[in-house]
Order: C-alpha cells, then sequence, then structure tokens
C-alpha cells in the first residue's frame, strides 16, 4: 500500500510503503529513491515453555519424516530388483530384435 505524505508540495513527495510480507512500513523520498525511516512492527515474545513445546513438535514432525524416507528407502532396493527381474524375464522371452527407427514409423 503506498500513501502520499500530506507534506507541502514545494518539497519532494515522500511515499509511505507497507511490506505485505512483514508489514514493515517505510518512508522513501519520490525523488530519490532513498528510505528515510523504517518502522519494523515488534512481534510479540514467546514463553519458554510454548517455544520448547514448538520445538518437540518440530523435532517428532521431523523424526516421522525421516521414518517414511528410510522406509521409502529401504523398500526401494526391493522394488528395483523386481522390476530388474521382470526385465529380463522379457528380454529372456522376446526374442533380440533391433527396436524401430522413429523416422520409419510413417
Amino acid at each position: 500500500m503506498v500513501l502520499m505524505s500530506q507534506g507541502d508540495s514545494k518539497k519532494s513527495a515522500e511515499l509511505e510503503i507497507v511490506c505485505p510480507c512483514c508489514s514493515t512500513q517505510l518512508l522513501v523520498d519520490a525523488a530519490t529513491g532513498v528510505v528515510l525511516r523504517e518502522d519494523r512492527p515488534v512481534k510479540p515474545k514467546k514463553s519458554f515453555e510454548n517455544a520448547l513445546q514448538e520445538e518437540r513438535t518440530r523435532r517428532e514432525a521431523s523424526d516421522d519424516l525421516f521414518g517414511k524416507a528410510l522406509a521409502s528407502e529401504r523398500d526401494r532396493g526391493a522394488l528395483l530388483d523386481r522390476k530388474f527381474e521382470k526385465a529380463l524375464e522379457k528380454a529372456a522371452e522376446e526374442p533380440d530384435k533391433k527396436p524401430k527407427h522413429p523416422l520409419d514409423w510413417d
């Protein structure tokens, strides 16, 4: 959001800009582009217990994700072995023949 200041028209115009991400208010000189003032919003402080609970929750979530990834990686080897065996069986069943050239598909 950009607001023009109510200053004297002879002075350079100042723009008040509010960042949509962090809600920081910036006062910018329109002529030079220099930031004249920056007001960051004050974040509420967390209690130690709340911070500790958030850290525990984050750690449990990351442990769950790691466990799922580890199980997936373990199963991946067996899956690849099965696919390889099927490909070997298929190759043994079919005689050796050259693949069709893409330009000969007409």
